[in-house]
């Protein structure tokens, strides 16, 4: 599903995308616009699947940033191991040890 970037929803996405997840109060008040309009267009945002809202705090979809030319971060993923913690781990071996 895509969606259009309005300069509203710009601001919205660029203040979560700053800042992370975020209340509606807290958009609000980092938009400076009147709370009705911002609980709107959050809404909107919603619904297009650019934002998500979870016990009140609203977040980015990966949608969300690449609306605006942005990547998501990545996610802490298990299998994201340095080699030194391989090693430790026995995993890997090194020097003389390796294979």
């Amino acid at each position: 599903m895509s969606f259009s970037v309005t300069l509203e929803r710009l601001q919205v996405i660029n203040l979560l995308r700053m800042n992370g997840p975020m209340t509606v109060a807290d958009l609000n008040h980092g938009l400076g616009r009147d709370l009705k309009l911002t609980q709107s267009l959050v809404r909107r945002l919603s619904k297009v699947g650019g934002v998500t809202i979870v016990d009140g705090e609203v977040s980015l979809t990966p949608q969300g940033y690449l609306s605006i030319g942005s990547f998501p971060p990545k996610p802490e993923a298990e299998g994201n191991c340095s080699e030194d913690t391989l090693v430790n781990a026995g995993a890997v071996m090194r020097g003389k040890d390796a294979v």
